[in-house]
């Protein structure tokens, strides 16, 4: 989950920067009857992928357009394999999406406890798009939400990277909610993805002025707030040394972020 006490370490982007990444996503979301109501965020490792997915869970929430969030985590044996990703994501959708609740009862008590070993598609199935469908069917005005997995790289489970990506495609054809799947392009992932919008980080968007700005700005709050730092000159960093670090980072943010 997004907000949850393991996620507080991935931060927002910072004001002004991933902007034109942002307003694309956000107008896919709000655009209930662009198809496909799928998406796919990719990018290698280092390029902001799960703060661009914070920033975009927690916009959805303010705006009551989030369904649910999973961030997988490679290093966090919780939250590196699908066992529970869909307990998570029926959990936010008892919070997120309104008259549902009943429905998910149902479908809790008319599957049992047994419902949790099943595969994956069936869970889906009998967990989130049947009682879906029936809130949409009741409330016809039930805004359509986004469900946002990041990292899915980080399962650890390749075959499972592939079902996820399959099933929720699958999922999202029926028109209750969207998806926004985010990861780095692994090929096990690749060979998964059909009918799907994608956005390559890499090849659509150009962060250099963005990384030119966020070190400036931080440059100018540690030469504000640290006090071994006010005998420094006005000047420091100066604007090509900044150039050359944001040249260093070779599109990266991950590694503006390391050097300060």
């Amino acid at each position: 989950m997004h907000n949850s006490s393991e996620c507080y370490d991935i931060p927002k982007c910072h004001p002004g920067t991933r902007d034109k990444v942002l307003d694309e996503i956000i107008s896919w979301i709000n655009n209930a009857n662009q198809e496909p109501r799928n998406m796919w965020l990719h990018g290698p490792t280092g390029a902001g992928k799960s703060v661009i997915a914070q920033t975009i869970a927690v916009q959805c929430m303010e705006e009551d357009k989030l369904a649910a969030s999973f961030f997988f985590s490679h290093h966090n044996a919780d939250r590196n394999t699908c066992q529970s990703l869909i307990a998570t994501i029926v959990y936010q959708l008892a919070l997120y999406v309104m008259d549902v609740k009943k429905h998910l009862a149902d479908a809790l008590q008319n599957n049992g406890p047994a419902i949790w070993s099943m595969f994956l598609e069936w869970q889906i199935r009998k967990l989130i798009i049947e009682p879906l469908m029936k809130t949409v069917h009741e409330y016809p005005t039930t805004v359509r939400k986004c469900l946002i997995i990041d990292g899915l790289d980080e399962c650890v489970e390749h075959k499972m990277q592939e079902e996820v990506v399959r099933c929720f495609i699958k999922a999202s054809s029926g028109g209750v909610f969207s998806v926004l799947i985010v990861s780095q392009p692994d090929h096990y992932i690749c060979d998964s993805i059909y009918k799907i919008l994608t956005f390559n980080l890499n090849e659509k968007y150009d962060p250099e002025k963005d990384i030119n700005w966020y070190l400036s700005y931080k440059f100018s709050q540690i030469k504000l707030h640290y006090p071994l730092c006010h005998g420094l000159n006005s000047s420091w960093p100066s604007n090509e040394q900044i150039k050359q670090i944001v040249n260093r980072s070779s599109k990266q943010f991950i590694y503006a972020a390391t050097v300060l």
